[in-house]
């Protein structure tokens, strides 16, 4: 689920590395249908960062008869958010005024990928992305490949995240190779949302929880680093970062309500893995159960 958005995110750094656009390029420099009015103010950056403007939600974003571009044609057709104000009736959310999360902005992102690199966007993602990060056994499901869901339709295992997930804590490498630079792992856990009203915010995260590139950065210090940032599925899949640390952890579960019933336990499981880490290493048999029950063998 929404996990996917953190290594589709990721793919935009990387073609940030490879000169092909910036997070500060308009979307309208890739797709002629952001080119006119208030949405040719719209930036990769806000995209990424659900601080575009555009609704959270469209129906063309699980659309299997339309292809990613006739997806995000139809997006720019609807525009931008609108919402009521007193006095003045519906008025444009503009770009950068706000946070409202959801699927739609990072889909525009996924066509600008494809664009600027001229290559389908399933086939660059596990180019670019996937495999050099060691998720070979991560994918979007063959019927949906003319038009991926940019923001919602990975198929993942928990190694497989997890591998994605340390190469950002060892600075974009991984067994060697360079996936990204070390500025644009910098650039993933820092805020891009800046002080904007959280307008749109699910309830299953933290409510002040500020957002990177497509990740959430749950703990910061005092200094505004980010100390926890997470990848988070609403159906029970949570995958987190701590780069301080360079501790890296993904719990997957099938649970009733998704993350509502399994993010307490997560963050458990976070609070002892910090605390494990910084009291040094323990043989597995020593470390404390969580809830008073044994944990299974290694």
């Amino acid at each position: 689920a929404s996990a996917t958005k953190t290594p589709t995110s990721a793919l935009l750094l990387a073609l940030q590395d490879d000169g092909l656009l910036t997070l500060d390029s308009t979307v309208g420099a890739f797709i002629p249908e952001f080119r006119s009015g208030n949405l040719a103010q719209i930036t990769v950056r806000q995209c990424v960062s659900h601080t575009s403007g555009l609704p959270a939600n469209n129906p063309a974003i699980s659309s299997d008869t339309l292809s990613l571009a006739q997806a995000v044609q139809q997006i720019a057709g609807v525009g931008l958010r609108r919402v009521f104000v007193p006095g003045q009736g519906l008025v444009s959310v503009l770009p950068g005024t706000d946070f409202c999360y959801g699927g739609v902005s990072m889909h525009v992102s996924g066509r600008v990928a494809e664009v600027a690199s001229g290559v389908p966007y399933a086939q660059l993602l596990s180019q670019r992305i996937l495999l050099p990060s060691g998720m070979a056994s991560t994918f979007f499901s063959p019927g949906t490949l003319a038009n991926p869901r940019i923001a919602g339709g990975l198929n993942s295992t928990a190694r497989d995240y997890a591998n994605f997930l340390q190469m950002i804590a060892d600075d974009g490498v991984r067994n060697g190779v360079r996936v990204l630079s070390e500025t644009a792992c910098r650039q993933l856990l820092t805020n891009q949302t800046g002080t904007v009203p959280l307008t749109c915010t699910p309830s299953f995260v933290y409510p002040d929880a500020r957002y990177g590139v497509g990740i959430w950065l749950e703990r910061t210090d005092e200094l505004g680093n980010t100390t926890q940032a997470s990848g988070i599925g609403a159906f029970g899949f949570n995958g987190w970062i701590d780069p301080q640390r360079r501790v890296v952890g993904v719990l997957m579960v099938s649970a009733g309500n998704g993350f509502q019933d399994s993010g307490a336990f997560a963050e458990q499981i976070k609070a002892v893995v910090r605390q494990r880490v910084d009291a040094g290493p323990r043989p597995i048999a020593d470390i404390a159960a969580i809830g008073g029950e044994p944990l299974p063998p290694p």
